[in-house]
């Protein structure tokens, strides 16, 4: 008689739910069976192993080979029903049998004759499945079974009529006996369960009296224990014999002969392999090779020659593991990677066929089927193909263009992106990626110079360097330390730029916000030759509402920009300031010209503070009063690259307020202190009495000669204009201003 004792997986589709009382600590160890323990993929189109419905078969367990013509497979496909696979040939084809309606999935499974068999497992509705045919399965028909029973394990049968199941209830494990070869089955009575609750994962008769069946016991102090347990009179009593007290689970039992036999299983860390000469009345350990991890079937064609199935692995390959020495030594026979098995059929030292799973580069499960005729020294795949993985194709991105500083986020279009392991721009990896289907994926931008072509890696290959995939990074050229998106009471703040170069210009706006983080989408512009745009800080691109910090403008043209800052409401006063070119206007050094704190009748001052570099560093402001004089120097620790930091001169209770004394008039020059030193750009608002407000860009450098276009003295009905002169030199000297009025000319010196 050819039958298989199939091993109950850890993935089979049937047990949740109600089962999950009863299988609590005893399942498989994650780390013992990671091909089992993750979440389950879809797909479609394998070869031979999908249905026309789209259902990958990708779990095959139990193998019966009753001739050398017919082989059964028992196993679940992706849409969660029970298969059988059967062949009349040795394996050459393979067709997917018609079974009753409502099965989840088969793992046992037992044959008397190339036409007479059955098949077990469970149903959707959480009860347990024994099925038979009698035709060579081309009609399955269930059985009926006792109440309780939630799932069937193993079947095992010496001839038409005698037959036995390893099963479980809500409450335990239970032994189903049939005498009629399955039209009543009858529950056996099973040894007391001393310290824990049986479950019984295989069992296995070599006639209608000697039988075993072997599992774990779940202990009631918590673990769990490998038990065995035997009969000699058909199951009339059972008897629990002693396990060595390593092994944590046995799964899968064969016995050759009257009194030889082998059980496997896993231990904490290992396989566990345990044989017995006496039929059981003693067990010992037998030692697998290293890569093997936890067995799940076993089959033995005599008493020295056998084969353990389950998941082993070495130098880069999967396979089962072999003796021919009555297993003093156990070898694996490496088949393929990625591969484990769950069961075995063998009709002689040479003939027999093994099923599993193998996960393919794409990470779908698929179920597969190897023939041997030598033994084991070669293996040959008779069914389950991994999908053809196709490489992904980029149609296009979009953002094109994006800051050298990286951060910008783009999305990227195309086909066969699922499964996406790696985005590139250029040789450098995307910042984090996201895959939001199979055509679209979002990645940020990695800083970068120049064009560069964004690529895609998954399975299936990488993405072909096509003109869509370009990318192109922006250089820096202008900051906008002080922007503002309802900030500071209800400040908003508006961008105006203009293109002086002499083609089109591709640009984009970056936020930042005050810790030096991007923020929002940006904005990117695309500007004919003088073309202008005006970009309000409101349009949901920039900060959140009431949000405040940075911009820098990335640009491959040259372009003009400005800031006006709309008080609330726009009832009151406007400021504006230019924007700060990156080329001439950033420095370790700045100097501000004008500071105030409660002066001139009201007029108070405050910095908008950017480091330009990518590096933290201290920075340092100086305050001098008219003489030269320090009065005065504040620290700000640690300000992160692309960081923001407003710098009030009186005291509005913020920790980075300069608290100047009231009346305070002089000057400020603020320096990176770090090693090396980060470049800064800073701008200055002013606000007055009547809510006067006003703003200036801090410098870089001094001028020997300095122009101011527009001075007033009363002019266009009561506008009057001041300047603030800061020497940046470390020498004293004389300042002259000349005043002009059409030819008119009037000087005034400054000492």
């Amino acid at each position: 008689l050819a039958m298989n004792r199939p091993a109950w997986l850890v993935r089979a589709r049937v047990l949740t739910g109600v089962l999950a009382a009863v299988f609590i600590g005893a399942a498989i160890p994650v780390d013992s069976a990671p091909a089992f323990a993750s979440s389950r993929p879809s797909a479609s189109g394998v070869a031979f192993a999908s249905s026309s419905d789209g259902c990958i078969v990708d779990d095959l367990e139990g193998v019966a080979s009753p001739d050398a013509n017919h082989v059964f497979v028992a196993g679940g496909d992706s849409c969660r029903d029970a298969v059988m696979l059967a062949s009349s040939d040795g394996g050459a084809n393979w067709s997917r049998q018609t079974l009753p309606t409502g099965l989840a999935v088969l793992g046992g499974i037992a044959f008397v004759s190339s036409q007479h068999g059955w098949a077990s497992g469970g149903a959707r509705d959480f009860t347990g499945a024994v099925i038979t045919t009698v035709d060579g399965g081309q009609t399955w028909t269930s059985e009926t079974l006792p109440s309780g029973v939630v799932y069937v394990f193993s079947v095992s049968f010496v001839d038409a009529s005698h037959g036995w199941a390893a099963a479980s209830t809500n409450f335990g494990a239970v032994v189903l006996a049939t005498s009629d070869g399955g039209t009543t089955w009858i529950e056996q009575t099973l040894p007391t369960a001393t310290g824990g609750t049986y479950i019984l994962r295989d069992i296995f008769f070599r006639d209608t009296a000697y039988g075993w069946a072997v599992g774990n016991k779940i202990l009631t102090l918590g673990g769990s224990a490998g038990v065995a347990i035997a009969t000699v009179n058909g199951g009339t009593t059972w008897v629990e014999q002693v396990v060595p007290s390593q092994v944590e689970e046995l799964i899968a039992v064969d016995f050759p002969t009257s009194t030889s036999g082998w059980a496997v299983g896993f231990k904490p860390s290992t396989a566990a392999i345990v044989t017995t000469a006496n039929a059981g009345v003693t067990w010992v350990e037998q030692a697998p090779p290293a890569g093997a991890r936890s067995l799940l079937a076993v089959s033995f064609v005599n008493d020295h020659t056998g084969w353990a199935m389950g998941n082993v692995s070495a130098s880069g390959s999967a396979g089962p593991l072999a003796t021919t020495n009555a297993g003093t030594v156990w070898a694996m026979q490496p088949i393929t990677p990625s591969l484990l098995l769950a069961g075995g059929s063998f009709l002689s030292t040479t003939s027999g066929w093994t099923a599993g799973i193998v996960t393919c580069p794409d990470f779908t499960d698929v179920g597969v089927i190897y023939h041997t005729t030598n033994g084991g020294s070669s293996w040959t795949k008779q069914y389950g193909e991994c999908p053809v993985s196709q490489a992904p194709q980029i149609t296009g991105v979009q953002p094109r263009y994006g800051p050298d500083a990286g951060g910008n986020a783009v999305t990227i279009s195309g086909t066969h992106f699922t499964g996406a392991t790696a985005v590139t721009f250029g040789t450098t990896a995307a910042s984090s990626f996201q895959v939001l289907g199979d055509g679209s994926i979002s990645a940020v931008s990695p800083a970068g110079t120049g064009t560069v072509d964004i690529r895609v890696t998954t399975p299936g290959g990488t993405s072909p360097i096509v003109a869509a995939d370009a990318f192109s990074y922006l250089p820096a050229v202008s900051v906008l330390p002080a922007m503002s998106n309802g900030a500071y009471g209800g400040y908003v703040t508006v961008t105006y730029v203009k293109n002086t170069g002499t083609t089109p210009v591709h640009s984009f706006i970056g936020y930042f916000d005050q810790n030096g983080q991007p923020v929002g989408t940006g904005d990117p512009l695309n500007l004919g030759v003088n073309a202008s745009a005006t970009v309000r800080q409101d349009n949901n691109h920039s900060f959140a509402p009431g949000g405040a910090g940075s911009a820098i403008i990335y640009s491959d043209q040259p372009l003009s920009a400005f800031v006006n800052e709309f008080a609330p409401g726009g009832t009151t006063d406007a400021t504006s300031y230019t924007a700060i070119r990156v080329a001439n206007g950033v420095g370790a050094t700045l100097f501000a010209p004008a500071i105030a704190s409660g002066a001139y009748g009201g007029y108070t001052t405050g910095i908008g503070l950017l480091n330009m570099g990518s590096s933290p560093t201290d920075i340092t402001v100086t305050y001098r009063d008219n003489s030269g004089s320090t009065l005065k120097t504040q620290t700000l620790a640690a300000v992160p690259g692309r960081a923001y930091r407003g710098v009030f001169s009186g005291d509005s209770g913020s920790p980075t307020d300069a608290k100047l004394a009231n009346g305070f008039a002089g000057t400020a020059t603020i320096t990176s202190t770090s090693n090396p030193p980060q470049p800064l750009a800073a701008i200055v608002n002013e606000v007055g009495p009547n809510d006067q407000f006003s703003s200036y860009d801090a410098v870089a450098s001094g001028s020997t000669t300095l122009n101011a276009p527009v001075m007033l003295n009363g002019g266009y009905g009561g506008y009057y204009t001041g300047m603030g002169i800061q020497n940046t030199s470390g020498t004293a000297g004389t300042v002259t201003v000349k005043f002009y009025r059409g030819q008119q000319q009037q000087s005034a010196q400054l000492q």
